[in-house]
């Protein structure tokens, strides 16, 4: 991936989360019965933490603003993003580091995952105001959608005055709903097809139905939509040009498509902040989403060649 040359800063919004994938290994078998044995890969996660670190890596001066903690894990996960140049105003909360389990069967299909993540309420304007004093300056505020509802409406308050745009990166939708009045508001929508289907109710499939998507996403509010569709690429589409386009993937061996969606949103967001048009803006982001999906990593360090 390359870097932008000259890029405006980027202020992100989100969660900081501690993955762990666990894989069956084999079993010990007992007296009254067999026992699974498992191998745990764990690694730092958030969809606002991969995003952060993703733009870092490609060269745009970021900052980051969530809750965490003030145990080992937290010491760890900020360290990393601090060498990778993400400048940190983080809330401390107990348990302020998120967890999310997964667990994968022998084919390595989904068995069940659970997420725990600290209240978001404890995440408030005041604090990421007073905590980002440069955050005037933003180009982009990326925000999840499942960060506090008063935080979301005083961010979506401060770039309206500001000229900023908006960025919103759907999270929670399954325990917090789809929340879509505080998703129109957002001037930069980027999701899934699964994402899409709990926003609109329309079934996802094939290009014709993600097309569908995006065109009842686009009326909905955002001025820019751009729906993922995993080896199918993206589609995407604006109130400038409000036909969604086709971008196709690049055909890839896929290790691991963990944080895939992530890498695009960075990269499809340093593009439009060096002034990138939005075709561009979105193939650099398939571009980036295809070196992450061939690396065993959920954020790749070959992205930014960082």
């Amino acid at each position: 991936m390359s870097k932008p040359a000259s890029v405006s800063p980027v202020t992100v919004v989100g969660s900081v989360v501690l993955d762990n994938k666990w894989f069956p290994v084999g079993s010990v078998r007992t007296k009254s019965a067999d026992h699974p044995l498992w191998h745990v890969h764990r690694r730092h996660g958030g969809v606002g933490r991969n995003v952060a670190e993703n733009l870092a890596r490609l060269g745009v001066p970021v900052f980051f603003t969530g809750l965490s903690g003030w145990d080992a894990v937290a010491a760890e996960i900020e360290g990393r993003l601090t060498d990778t140049g993400v400048r940190l105003a983080v809330v401390r909360v107990p348990d302020g580091v998120g967890r999310f389990d997964v667990h994968l069967d022998h084919a390595g299909e989904l068995v069940r995952s659970r997420i725990c993540l600290p209240d978001a309420e404890l995440l408030t304007w005041d604090a990421v105001s007073a905590a980002l004093p440069d955050l005037g300056g933003a180009a982009v505020v990326a925000v999840e959608t499942g960060s506090a509802r008063r935080l979301f409406e005083a961010l979506r308050f401060h770039t309206s005055r500001r000229g900023a745009r908006l960025l919103g990166m759907p999270t929670q939708l399954v325990n917090l709903g789809p929340r879509w009045k505080l998703v129109r508001q957002v001037d930069i929508l980027v999701l899934n097809q699964k994402e899409a289907a709990l926003l609109t109710g329309l079934p996802r499939g094939d290009l014709s139905a993600a097309r569908d998507q995006v065109r009842a996403l686009l009326a909905g509010g955002p001025s820019t939509v751009v729906l993922t569709c995993g080896g199918l690429g993206a589609i995407a589409a604006s109130a400038e040009d409000p036909e969604p386009v086709h971008y196709p993937a690049q055909r890839v061996t896929c290790v691991d498509d963990t944080g895939a969606g992530d890498a695009l949103t960075a990269a499809l967001v340093a593009g439009l902040v060096s002034g990138a048009d939005l075709a561009t803006s979105v193939r650099s982001g398939l571009d980036a989403a295809r070196v992450t999906v061939g690396c065993p990593a959920g954020v790749c360090r070959r992205v930014g060649g960082r």
